[in-house]
């Protein structure tokens, strides 16, 4: 058995099934030779071999890439595959070896491994920076493969390419994102020589990373505050302005976060009336906003990035609380020394206080400005009793334009409007009461104008009240004595009056003695305003008195034989009483002795 390394067969990968590479009689020195193959792997399904004639012809595709991917031949060199054959005659036996170079045919297209290429650099990356691209693949081999590689209509200035393998592009002028933050290229590798030249492509999308190298900055200027004018009726959680602000950066570096300054929240009632949305910057209303406490309102925002290193920004609001009229006027009232002032509602002035005389002092106010803060004081009653007069915008004197008499008139209503000018107004009535005080300027005075006059019994029981006076003075308060003006001791010791205004007769009284009594009865208040009355006491007679004769004896003489019916003497008697009438009889017990003689007639005759 002799080994024979036979010449190398070239054949294409290309070569259709069917062609022939060698014919093993042609090189033997007889011919009753029989062929088969030794050769056992893949390789020998891809032929096939005449065993009489030694003719090896392609049975299957001699795909030289696939070989490559088999390990039946090398990727990277000339694809030299071998074929042992075992040739048998009647004299010889030989093993037979074929090498086969498969040489390579550019039927094999370039490609990337992605369509699109994804390139992330920061914008701060440093000049002349090379950045490595992706190569293209092909299973061919040199000159069939990839011979070149290109930047189709490159027009950035910011990037050279350099064709060199590796494939690069070189950073020549500074990145800035906020200017551009993508750029796309299109990629290309050409393979092949001349008319066989192809090409294939990707897309490359560089996107610059943002770096943290802008700071916030707001709409607004933010050289000059801010002012907005807001009401102060304005309603909770509206929102007053949006405060916002932009970053060029991307991500973490461009996201802003809004809050007061450290110099604003110094005032702690900020954060009470105003809330500060952190994430868009809207400046919110918490609490009511009142004008009379405080009209304005200085913010200092605060907006600053997430990003490392960040350098915050300011902007200042200033919030102009606009005046509603929202308070009701005031009346601050001072009076004069002479003048009492109870509660703001109750006057207390003197009944002779003289006529345009000042009792009240106004002081007007308002908390608003303008219009709702100019304040009007008007009389709306009793007009003709007082008078309103203004000395200035805010202040007032009520002064008095009668002359008051209490005992006719002791008080007055009256009321006194207070309005702002706002639209609508404001407005509250003040009610008045004007009291007179009283002065002792009137005179006691009895029931009776004229006098007294009182009819009594003689004889009457000592101590004997015969009268209640009920005396008056309309002035108030006023203590009044009564007292009689005598005018001589004997009255003064019959008569009397006590603390309770009664008249006393202190003595039993007689007729007979004295009839009438006429006395002059003084009432007398306290600065001796005095009031004299007259009073008839009259005494009514009693028959309290006994009949008397002027004479205990009368001696009557008479002529005998003298005629009948003949007058002979008027017997008179007295009697004190008043209008008491005398009956004259003879006395029972001498009747009897001057029966039929002598007739007395009942009027003593």
């Amino acid at each position: 058995c002799e080994y024979i390394r036979l010449s190398t067969v070239n054949c294409s990968e290309l070569s259709p099934i069917g062609t022939s590479l060698i014919q093993l009689l042609d090189i033997l020195p007889s011919s009753n030779w029989e062929f088969t193959f030794l050769t056992q792997t893949l390789i020998k399904s891809y032929f096939l071999l005449d065993n009489l004639k030694g003719t090896i012809i392609i049975k299957n595709f001699l795909d030289r890439e696939n070989f490559c991917r088999l390990n039946l031949c090398s990727c990277l060199n000339q694809c030299l595959i071998k074929l042992e054959i075992n040739a048998i005659s009647n004299i010889y036996t030989y093993i037979l070896s074929l090498p086969i170079l498969i040489y390579d045919e550019n039927d094999n297209y370039c490609y990337f491994l992605n369509d699109i290429y994804y390139l992330n650099i920061t914008e701060n990356i440093q000049l002349n920076t090379r950045i490595i691209l992706p190569i293209a693949y092909d299973a061919d081999l040199i000159p069939n493969n990839i011979q070149s590689y290109y930047l189709l209509e490159n027009n950035y200035t910011e990037f050279y390419f350099n064709n060199q393998l590796p494939p690069s592009i070189i950073i020549i002028k500074q990145l800035d994102r906020e200017l551009k933050e993508k750029y796309y290229f299109n990629y290309c590798a050409y393979e092949g020589i001349y008319q066989q030249q192809r090409s294939c492509c990707m897309k490359i999308i560089l996107t610059i990373i943002d770096i943290n190298d802008n700071s916030a900055k707001f709409q607004y200027n933010q050289q000059l505050p801010l002012i907005i004018n807001v009401s102060e009726f304005t309603s909770i959680n509206t929102e007053l302005i949006q405060m916002k602000a932009f970053d060029l950066d991307d991500g973490l570096n461009g996201q802003i976060i809004y809050t007061f300054s450290k110099w604003t929240l110094n005032d702690k009632t900020i954060n009470e009336i105003f809330y500060l949305n952190p994430h868009n910057g809207s400046i919110i209303l918490l609490k009511q906003l009142d004008y009379e406490q405080r009209n304005n309102y200085e913010l200092q925002i605060q907006a600053i990035d997430l990003g490392y290193n960040a350098i915050p920004t300011y902007a200042t609001v200033i919030i102009q609380v606009i005046d509603e009229n929202d308070c009701i006027p005031e009346m601050f009232i001072f009076t004069p020394t002479d003048v009492q002032l109870i509660n703001n509602s109750s006057i207390y002035i003197m009944e002779n206080i003289n006529i345009h005389t000042a009792i009240l002092y106004l002081t007007v106010s308002d908390c608003d400005t303008g219009e709702n803060g100019y304040v009007t004081i008007e009389l709306i009653s009793l007009i003709s009793i007082v008078e309103l007069e203004k000395v200035n915008n805010n202040t007032y004197i009520l002064i008095t334009n009668i002359n008051f008499d209490r005992e006719l008139i002791s008080s007055y209503s009256f009321s006194l409007k207070i309005y702002d000018h706002g639209k609508p107004n404001n407005s509250i009535i003040n009610i008045f009461n004007l009291y007179l005080i009283d002065i002792n300027d009137c005179f006691p005075y009895f029931n009776n104008s004229i006098n007294y006059s009182f009819i009594i019994d003689e004889n009457n029981q000592e101590n004997l009240i015969i009268h209640t006076f009920q005396i008056y003075d309309h002035d108030e308060n006023d203590q009044i004595i009564l007292y009689f003006e005598f005018t001589n001791d004997e009255e003064k010791e019959i008569f009397h009056i006590n603390k309770q205004n009664q008249l006393i007769i202190k003595k039993s009284l007689d007729y007979e003695y004295k009839s009438f009594y006429n006395l002059t009865l003084i009432a007398q208040d306290l600065i001796e305003h005095r009031t004299k009355i007259l009073i008839n006491i009259y005494l009514n007679d009693l028959n309290d008195n006994p009949v008397k004769f002027n004479k205990n004896f009368i001696q009557i003489q008479i002529q005998e034989n003298q005629l009948n019916r003949i007058f002979l003497r008027q017997i008179q008697a007295e009697d004190k009483d008043k209008n008491d009438q005398i009956i004259y009889y003879i006395h029972s017990n001498d009747i009897n002795y001057v029966e039929n003689l002598i007739e007395l007639t009942t009027n003593g005759n």
